[in-house]
This record gives structure tokens, C-alpha cells and sequence, in this order.
């Protein structure tokens, strides 16, 4: 019941072609914030990284606030924040895990 309610987060009284895209939005934003957050325990009680689980926990935050966004009907804001967010995360990962070991290797 409470996935559906955020699976149709402001589709109500919205043309069909408009509510499909928010759907496709809120799923995508829902399946993100899920994997986001699964990272963020991964990084704090295995990994034993509460530094990088704050930072991750953070991105998890931002994708969650798309929802907010389509809640409000502001569909082209929700998708732009939610791909903005989506390439600062992967720069920053790619950054952290890739460059600066990298750097600090040589």
C-alpha cells in the first residue's frame, strides 16, 4: 500500500502521459534511494566507513527529495535534480575510489 501511494506521488489529476512519466520518475527514484541506502548500511556496519556512509547517506537524502519534487508537481525540476544528483554522486565515487588512490600510489 505504501509503496503504491509512492509509486503514484503526484500523478493525481494529471493527464495520462504526465502521470506515466511520474511514475516512471518516483520508480526510478524510489529503486535508487533503496540501492542508496543499502550502500550506506554496507559502508557503515561492514565496511566500517562512517565517514563515506555519512557522505553516501547524504546522496540518499537527495535522491529521496525527487519524490518531494514530483509530490509538488514540478516533474522537469524532479527529473534534473535527480540526474544532476545521479552524475555528481558517480563523480564523486569514480573521484574518491578511482583518482585519488591513483594519485597517491605513484
Amino acid at each position: 500500500m505504501l509503496l503504491s501511494k509512492l509509486i503514484n506521488n503526484g500523478t493525481l489529476h494529471q493527464p495520462f502521459s504526465v502521470a506515466n512519466k511520474a511514475r516512471v520518475t518516483n520508480i526510478i527514484g524510489l529503486i535508487t534511494v533503496g540501492i542508496s541506502a543499502l550502500y550506506s548500511l554496507n559502508y557503515l556496519l561492514i565496511l566500517d566507513e562512517p565517514l563515506v556512509a555519512l557522505i553516501n547517506s547524504c546522496f540518499t537524502v537527495a535522491y529521496f527529495l525527487t519524490l518531494v519534487f514530483i509530490r509538488e508537481q514540478h516533474f522537469r525540476i524532479g527529473k534534473l535534480w535527480f540526474f544532476g544528483v545521479l552524475i555528481f554522486h558517480l563523480w564523486a565515487v569514480s573521484y574518491t575510489h578511482l583518482t585519488l588512490p591513483t594519485i597517491y600510489s605513484v
